[in-house]
C-alpha cells in the first residue's frame, strides 16, 4: 500500500512514516531503516525521524 503511493510521490512524508511504522511492526528493520534514512535526507530538520531511527537502532542492537 505504501509502496504504491511512494511510486507516485517518493518523498511524501506521511507515506514514508507509514512505511516505517508498518515495517517496524512486521520486524522488517532493514526496510524501516531505509525508509527513515530517506526521511532524514529529504527532511533534515524533522526531528522525529532521528528519534525513530535511534529507537529502531536500539531495538536491533546496532550501536555503531
Amino acid at each position: 500500500m505504501f509502496n504504491e503511493g511512494l511510486e507516485n510521490n517518493p518523498n511524501h512524508l506521511d507515506l514514508l512514516l507509514g512505511k516505517c511504522a508498518a515495517s517496524e511492526r512486521l520486524k522488517k528493520f532493514t526496510i524501516t531503516i531505509d525508509a527513515i534514512n530517506g526521511i532524514i535526507v529529504e527532511y533534515p530538520d524533522f526531528q522525529p525521524a532521528k528519534e525513530i531511527k535511534a529507537k529502531v537502532l536500539m531495538m536491533i542492537g546496532d550501536w555503531d
